[in-house]
């Protein structure tokens, strides 16, 4: 599932249309209030986020994640912004961001995008399944 939080509705729309060959559930939040809401009762793979958006910005809603990171640890975040800053972008990964977009982009740079991060929450998902079997197999061999 993909979450597409941006507050600009031509946004949303665009970069929706731009997704749907992915062949993934999308969801749309128009402001950070409700990309957060989203994230804890949808649990998105992976979540576009613009920057700049009422209620809570994107910094806010990276902030709020943070402070709960096993929680929605699988999510990838992947910033969308208008503004191409070096420093605003290392700010975003430092905070949990797994990539930085800058608008206005090419659809096939976004797809690319949204593909990798598929790829590497199935490959996180795949590593804690295997973790958990090896942590049940080991409980049993002390028994």
């Amino acid at each position: 599932m993909i979450l597409v939080a941006d507050d600009e509705q031509p946004a949303r729309y665009g970069m929706t249309r731009a997704l749907e060959s992915l062949d993934c559930e999308i969801i749309e939040a128009e402001d950070g209030q409700q990309t957060l809401d989203l994230i804890r009762s949808r649990a998105p793979d992976l979540v576009f986020l613009d920057l700049n958006m009422p209620v809570l910005d994107g910094r806010q809603v990276l902030a709020e994640l943070g402070r709960q990171p096993q929680e929605y640890a699988a999510a990838e975040i992947i910033v969308v912004t208008a503004r191409d800053d070096v420093t605003t972008a290392v700010e975003c990964v430092r905070a949990g961001a797994a990539d930085y977009l800058v608008k206005p982009y090419e659809v096939d740079h976004l797809r690319s995008i949204a593909t990798r991060s598929a790829e590497r929450v199935r490959l996180q998902s795949r590593v804690d399944e295997l973790q958990q079997q090896v942590d049940r197999e080991q409980a049993h061999a002390f028994c």
